[in-house]
């Protein structure tokens, strides 16, 4: 039977409800077969949960302008019995499908881990008993909606930022649902909904032309206390605790915190507790949708057995734990269904069963999509061929497959996740004599006929920038368009990129409500310092608004309507509290003019200095060739906006006729040091060499892992100058650099030394230079004269950046994180050793790494000890400044190596290594940390897609910490989210001061108008002397 033939088969049995068994999908394949059998019914597809990432990638990327109706209920991380709560987010987004589906959102595909198929959550009824419609014109009772949001387990916050939590302000509730791409601004007219408006939660400002008629919105968590729930839990509570013997004073202590509706720490593990019956996410579809309503597609039903068997030995590894520490627990069968019943199930629901190793004479219904993810290892033996192999042969591989194809009459098509992409797979393709042409929109794959354009014989390959992103895989699918089309991903042709994009970009130092707590000094534009009091809703000529109320010098008020909040910045200074000024007084302008004149004489200072810099001229670089062209494709993540504007702005420097000198400012892994090698790579094509210079040993040595990686593929030689090099090996490298058979030379200052030279140095890549001492800048400074400089910082907070908004120095900003990072959890907990150890052995389960921060040498080694006690399963190592160099270095390249999995040390590692699987932070008597070293601290963690988490230990409660104290640690809990450092420089600098930012003449001028004013005043006085 033909490909097109068996595919019509499968849909002709799917619409008869016929079971049926296929096999042959690879790839892409699943995904468009799932989706095409979806046009007749929605389609549940259960799979293992290793592939689901890249399939639901697939999915969307099928689906096209209907990805939103491709729904995934992602599986928990944890299980009930950990000593910890789960992941907020992730309970979110498992109950904002839910809730979907049992509200009956029109869906095309249920994604459906197995993880999450045998799991038993929230009941049908209750999902839609806590479902709430919000539309316009109706009437909302603020009182019952603030009861039953509280009840379903959302926060009431003053700003709404972050998913579950809402605020009510007069006549406005904003609300955040995590089922919803932003959070929306409900505006009532006395108890009518006059409109309800997407919001942006970083500026607090509607979204034009994206106004909705109705909301439906669900419950924030899946244990929900009212009256009905904290009965039957307290009912089921005493039955589980006569029957294991549970102490009657911890039982009695749990029953009240529910009388008083406490979500107390570990209640999600009781869930079964306040329900008469848990149901699985299948229970729940068939409810709303009807036993006929859907069809289930069961991909791998051996892996999704093996699936399930591993899920529930966790389960009952983690409740045997649970166990011994005397917690409260349910049996595993209240959470989970067997594997065996998992698969029964499934397979007596309206199913197509496809398995993609059949036994042999199996009868199912082949469909082969063959997969197109072994060109890349075809690629890959091209680059490593023993001869070094010709760069212009490297995509040999992928130039035969399209001819191929194209003489089979099949269409190619090259989608892309960029603009950067398809221009790449035009040029490269190019060159070997391939026509590549960008479609005008994407291709249909469900249409029945494709567009005739994409015929056209003179064109190999069809490519396009994919919305909302390109597939994780290709295939080849023959049952398509006739003749069949072939789909090969970017990441089959250049390698698996993690996924970056444009994540939350911090917005500066710009005032929003959500930077506004009442009683916040705040600087008018026109009025000067006053104090914000909070919101008010006033009618002002028969129409009703919302106001910013702001206080002045002896009572004054003003009145700010909320869309003129651009006029208002939050003040920021040393020095306590600011004087405020009269309303309508003069003085707020003799201040303003008297500032401006010192900021004046302050540009034309700065301007001055930097105007002094002597530029040699040079001959530029040549502009990038092939050969760079594949280094930039070899890049294992996509670039994000932010990193391509810094490549663009240094590969622009490279082609003046004068030396470079660039500052690259950006968090940890936000990627500086791609933009690093990218220059490198240019400098290598022009026949230059390129020294790397590094602050200290560890971090010359994680270069050099680094840049070998990277450069593997080319015909670079990399080497590092270390105390780790034997006295020969020096001798050797120090030669080849002076002959010019070296291309690339890390190190740390030892690079400086006067018995190193190099034969044709053309680019210093500086990592941190404010961490190299005076002599050794003196010493870089005579380098710098005829060579190009490229400097790496990750300290942009607030010194740096603010020389970059004032625009006089070259500077290129790194402020998007990757998508794929995830905020680190923190939280701030009395020391409990249980606690401790149960966060430790899940880092180390995970095959993490854990530092303990004690900043006291006295006692560390103490803190250590009582850690290999605590914790024996765990191998324990302690480092502190006043260890030896070598000694010290030697215990950090042990943790880099996995050889130690839990370090003790003091803040020596606040700008030190760089360990990706080290995402446990504890950090005893946080209370002495500042915020900034807290914040810098913090930072070692969460530096991979693993969920981090950061401890601040104290030794009581918060009630008994110095007030300063207090705030450092929930400002620093508060502003988790990735790129919140420019908001906790901003609380820093109300802390501290600006300390030596600006010269003690400037000190007077920021306490009178604020930080932001000033620094406002300044960028203008430097843009009006550059003209």
């Amino acid at each position: 039977m033909g490909a097109e033939r068996s595919f019509d088969e499968l849909c002709e049995r799917v619409g008869q409800r016929r079971a049926t068994r296929v096999t042959g999908l690879f790839g892409l394949g699943l995904a468009h077969t799932a989706l095409a059998i979806a046009r007749s019914r929605p389609v549940v597809l259960v799979t293992r949960s290793a592939g689901v990432d890249d399939l639901l990638r697939d999915l969307r990327f099928v689906a096209g302008a209907r990805a939103g109706r491709v729904v995934c209920l992602p599986a928990d991380d944890r299980t009930p019995y950990h000593a910890t709560s789960p992941d907020p987010l992730v309970v979110m987004e498992r109950v904002a499908a839910l809730h979907k589906i049992a509200s009956g959102v029109p869906f095309d595909v249920l994604l459906l881990p197995a993880e999450s198929a045998c799991r038993r959550g929230l009941p049908f009824d209750r999902l839609q008993a806590m479902a709430e419609v919000i539309a316009v014109g109706e009437q909302l009772d603020r009182g019952a909606l603030q009861k039953r949001l509280a009840i379903g387990g959302y926060n009431t916050v003053n700003t709404v930022e972050d998913p579950g939590s809402f605020a009510v302000r007069g006549g406005i509730v904003d609300l955040y649902w995590a089922g919803a791409e932003r959070p929306v601004r409900i505006d009532l007219f006395g108890d009518t909904v006059e409109s309800i408006k997407p919001f942006d939660p970083a500026a607090q400002r509607t979204v034009a032309g994206s106004e909705l008629a109705e909301l439906s919105v669900g419950p924030a968590r899946e244990v929900q206390l009212d009256d009905e729930t904290v009965a039957c839990a307290k009912r089921r509570l005493r039955d589980l605790a006569d029957q294991v013997e549970f102490p009657t004073k911890k039982l009695r202590e749990l029953v009240e915190d529910l009388e008083h509706r406490v979500l107390f720490f570990g209640i999600e593990g009781l869930l079964p507790a306040f329900y008469p019956r848990l149901e699985t996410p299948l229970e729940v579809v068939e409810r709303a949708l009807g036993r006929d309503g859907y069809t289930l597609l069961l991909d791998d039903p051996g892996g999704v057995r093996g699936a399930v068997d591993a899920l529930r030995a966790d389960f009952d590894e983690h409740r045997r734990q649970a166990v011994l520490r005397g917690d409260l627990c349910f049996p595993v069968d209240e959470f989970l269904l067997a594997a065996d019943a998992v698969v029964a199930d499934l397979r007596a629901r309206p199913l197509v069963e496809h398995d993609p190793l059949p036994a042999a004479g199996d009868a199912a219904l082949e469909l082969r999509t063959p997969p197109t993810a072994e060109l890349r290892q075809e690629i890959l033996r091209e680059t490593m061929r023993p001869d070094g192999g010709d760069p212009h042969s490297l995509l040999a591989p992928l130039v035969q497959r399209i001819q191929q194809h194209r003489g089979k009459g099949r269409i190619v098509l090259l989608p892309a996740a960029s603009l950067g992409g398809v221009e790449r797979l035009r040029d490269l393709l190019r060159a070997h004599h391939l026509e590549v042409r960008a479609c005008k929109e994407a291709p249909d794959l469900l249409a029945a006929e494709l567009d005739p354009a994409l015929r056209d014989p003179s064109v190999h390959a069809w490519t396009w920038v994919a919305k909302p992103g390109d597939p994780a895989r290709g295939a080849e699918l023959p049952h398509v368009a006739g003749t069949g089309v072939v789909v090969i991903g970017e990441e089959e042709i250049f390698g698996k990129r993690a996924r970056r994009g444009a994540g939350k970009k911090p917005s500066g130092f710009k005032t929003t409500l959500a930077d506004l707590d009442v009683g916040d000094a705040v600087v008018h534009v026109d009025h000067g310092v006053g104090i914000f009091n909070g919101l008010t809703r006033l009618n002002v000529r028969g129409v009703e608004g919302d106001y910013l109320l702001l206080t002045y010098d002896g009572g004054d008020k003003l009145y700010l309507p909320v869309h003129h909040i651009n006029l208002v910045q939050r003040w920021s200074g040393a020095g306590g509290k600011p004087r405020l000024d009269k309303l309508g007084g003069t003085g707020w302008e003799t201040t303003k003019k008297r500032v401006k004149a010192a900021v004046m004489a302050m540009a034309q200072d700065l301007l001055a200095l930097y105007s002094k810099r002597e530029i040699a001229d040079r001959p530029p670089h040549p502009e990038p060739d092939e050969a760079y062209w594949q280094f930039e494709a070899q890049f294992p993540f996509e670039t994000t906006p932010d990193q391509q504007k810094a490549i663009d702005d240094v590969l622009a420097d490279l082609r003046k006729g004068e030396p470079m000198d660039r500052l690259i400012c950006g968090d940890v892994g936000y990627g500086k040091t791609e933009v690093g090698m990218r220059a490198a790579m240019v400098a290598l094509a022009g026949n230059r060499q390129v020294a790397v210079l590094a602050p200290t040993t560890v971090l010359a040595q994680q270069h050099f892992q680094t840049f070998s990686e990277r450069f593997k593929g080319t015909a670079a030689n990399v080497e590092v100058l270390s105390r780790f090099r034997k006295p020969g090996e020096v001798k050797d490298i120090l030669e080849r650099a002076k002959d010019g058979r070296l291309d690339i030379l890390i190190g740390t200052h030892r690079l400086l030394s006067p018995d190193v030279s190099f034969k044709r140095l053309g680019l210093i890549l500086v990592d941190e230079e404010q961490r190299f001492g005076v002599k050794s800048k003196e010493q870089l400074k005579r380098l710098k004269t005829d060579v190009d400089v490229l400097t790496l910082t990750a300290t942009p907070i607030p010194r740096t950046l603010q020389m970059a908004f004032f625009g006089i120095r070259n500077m290129s900003v790194i402020e998007t994180p990757p998508v794929d990072r995830r905020a680190i959890r923190t939280s701030i907990i009395k020391k409990d050793d249980e606690v401790i150890r149960e966060a430790v052995l899940r880092e180390l389960s995970r095959g993490g790494q854990v530092y303990f921060v004690h900043n006291r040498v006295r006692s560390i080694a103490t803190v250590a000890d009582w850690l290999k006690r605590l914790v024996p399963e765990a191998r324990v190592g302690v480092g502190h400044g006043q260890m030896g160099e070598e000694e010290l270095e030697d215990v950090m390249l042990r943790f880099m190596k996995h050889e130690i999995n839990v370090f003790v040390c003091t803040a020596i590692i606040e700008t030190g290594i760089d360990v990706p699987t080290a995402n446990t932070m504890f950090i005893d008597h946080a209370e002495d940390f500042g915020l900034a070293q807290l914040y810098q601290l913090r930072g070692r963690v969460g530096r991979s897609k693993e969920r981090a988490f950061a401890y601040l230990l104290i030794e009581g409660s918060t009630e008994h910490l110095h007030p300063d104290a207090r705030k450092r640690m929930e400002i620093l809990q508060r502003f988790s989210e990735l790129g919140a450092g420019f908001q906790v420089a901003q609380h820093d600098l109300e802390l501290r001061g600006a300390g030596d930012l600006l010269g003690k003449s400037q000190h007077g001028h920021v306490t009178a108008v604020g930080y932001d004013l000033y620094a406002d005043l300044l960028r203008e006085a430097v843009e009006e002397l550059k003209g």
